[in-house]
């Protein structure tokens, strides 16, 4: 069982969990639903000791649990969702890092269409904020505000509402209206990323951890992994590269490669934000599968429909109020 007693979190002034206790039994499926910014995944990077709590504890079968430790056996497995944002510049520094070099603006004129951007998207307040410090929700209209500070003639998204709340989404809706610009940028992309080595294959991607970290030999690593790849439907994608595979290919690579490690407690965030019907339905079928085999789980989504599917219970977060 998964107990978290009396955890809280800030990211300086602003305290995104308050004193949160909640307990997941052995193969229980937690679903962690809310509008963008209420903190789950913050929570889900807590659980996985990608963020360090402030106080409170988790324990693991009644003992105290750090999961941020190197020591740690692989207790917890994760496939999260990125968007290509730079970790080491601010929210407003990766909006304006293009502008400046490719369209040659000054500081100025950057920074306040960037903030401008910021405020249509609900975002002024995380302009000083680093992408870790951001909701899956967030990051997303960060990268969508990054290709319109391009001002581009045609944007094309890659799923631009995938990991946003229906009133954010119905705000993407709203029609843009960029200022004409004398640039060159015709084209503006929104992609999104799973964090798969982009040199190495969808086998290569599977096995390097379970051979580096749990030592497996090549054989079995492989083995393991083409199994995995079957049941997600990939086989036929063993030797291909990331930048070959679609949105949700790559979103089901992640998921193989988070269950190579037979973690006992296995997170997602967004695990169908880039899938169509059919694939949603498969990957509900194999959440459910890992839960007969008494896999504990924990899912970030904005689906309530996918959640009241399969979760046997349900943990609703909303931002705090100051």
């Amino acid at each position: 069982m998964l107990e978290l007693q009396n955890i809280t979190k800030s990211f300086g002034k602003r305290k995104i969990i308050d004193g949160l206790n909640l307990q997941v039994a052995d193969g229980e499926i937690l679903c962690i639903v809310g509008e963008s910014g209420g903190g789950k995944t913050t929570l889900l990077r807590c659980i996985s000791g990608l963020e360090t709590i402030d106080s409170g504890q988790l324990l693991i079968d009644k003992q105290p649990f750090d999961p941020s430790s190197s020591t740690s056996e692989a207790v917890i497995g994760v496939v999260f969702q990125e968007y290509n944002l730079f970790p080491h510049l601010t929210v407003l520094e990766n909006i304006t890092l293009a502008p400046k070099m490719v369209l040659k603006k000054d500081e100025a004129s950057a920074q306040a269409e960037a903030r401008q951007l910021l405020a249509k998207l609900s975002l002024s307040d995380k302009a000083e904020l680093y992408p870790y410090q951001l909701s899956g929700g967030q990051k997303q209209r960060v990268a969508i505000a990054r290709a319109l500070a391009m001002q581009p003639k045609i944007l094309c998204y890659d799923e631009p509402t995938s990991a946003l709340d229906p009133n954010l989404s119905q705000a993407v809706k709203q029609p843009f209206d960029p200022s004409s610009s004398t640039s060159e940028a015709v084209i503006g992309v929104v992609f999104q990323e799973y964090n798969l080595f982009p040199h190495l294959t969808v086998l290569e991607n599977i096995t390097l951890a379970p051979k580096m970290v749990l030592k497996k030999d090549e054989a079995s690593a492989q083995a393991e992994a083409r199994q995995l790849l079957a049941k997600l439907s990939l086989s036929d994608k063993a030797e291909l590269y990331p930048y070959q595979l679609s949105g949700g290919q790559k979103q089901r690579v992640a998921i193989a490669r988070a269950l190579a490690m037979q973690p006992k407690i296995l997170c997602y965030d967004e695990p169908t934000s880039a899938l169509d019907p059919n694939l949603s339905q498969a990957v509900k079928q194999i959440i459910l599968d890992l839960k007969k085999s008494g896999m504990t789980q924990i899912i970030v989504t904005h689906d309530w429909d996918f959640a009241d599917e399969i979760a046997d219970q349900i943990l609703k977060v909303k931002p705090l109020k100051f």
